[in-house]
């Protein structure tokens, strides 16, 4: 597998959106949403009960950001294997010397950083508005990061395979 093939495939999705400002809007406008509405309904439900649940109801903007997580990863690997096959560019890309494994990993890494700017982005306004840390967890939240960044990745190459099944 060459480096330098994965970084130009990445490079080039990478020149789509920022070509494209409504994929740049996607990326940050769905997730800000749900951040928006988890996050005031948490705090209605702390406003509104008693006893231990409202300490417990904050694991919602937790919950919903790691969510993310594998909801990206999962994106990230389909839309990017769809986008080329919509605008008929897979027969271009697979012309090229691009073995399957390099075109995977671009997607995985496609795939990377569109987690890293949505978590990113999402973790601070989760701290700017609930006063809310995902980060708490230190070092112990990085498997589960992983973990959920590769069932993302397996579930995308899943859901590939049955379009093209």
């Amino acid at each position: 597998m060459s480096f330098r093939v994965v970084s130009a495939l990445i490079l080039r999705h990478l020149f789509l959106y920022t070509r494209s400002p409504m994929r740049l809007i996607e990326l940050i406008f769905w997730p800000v949403v749900e951040l928006l509405i988890w996050g005031y309904l948490t705090m209605y439900i702390q406003e509104n009960t008693t006893g231990e649940f409202p300490r417990i109801i904050t694991y919602l903007l937790g919950a919903m950001i790691l969510w993310d997580v594998i909801f990206r990863a999962q994106q990230g690997v389909a839309i990017s294997f769809l986008e080329d096959v919509w605008t008929r560019n897979l027969l271009n890309v697979f012309v090229a010397p691009v073995r399957t494994s390099e075109f995977l990993a671009a997607t995985f890494g496609v795939g990377l950083l569109r987690i890293l700017i949505t978590v990113g982005v999402l973790s601070l306004m989760a701290l700017s508005l609930y006063a809310f840390n995902v980060f708490t967890l230190g070092w112990a939240l990085l498997p589960f990061f992983l973990n959920l960044m590769v069932s993302g990745w397996a579930l995308g190459m899943i859901s590939t395979a049955l379009i093209l099944r």
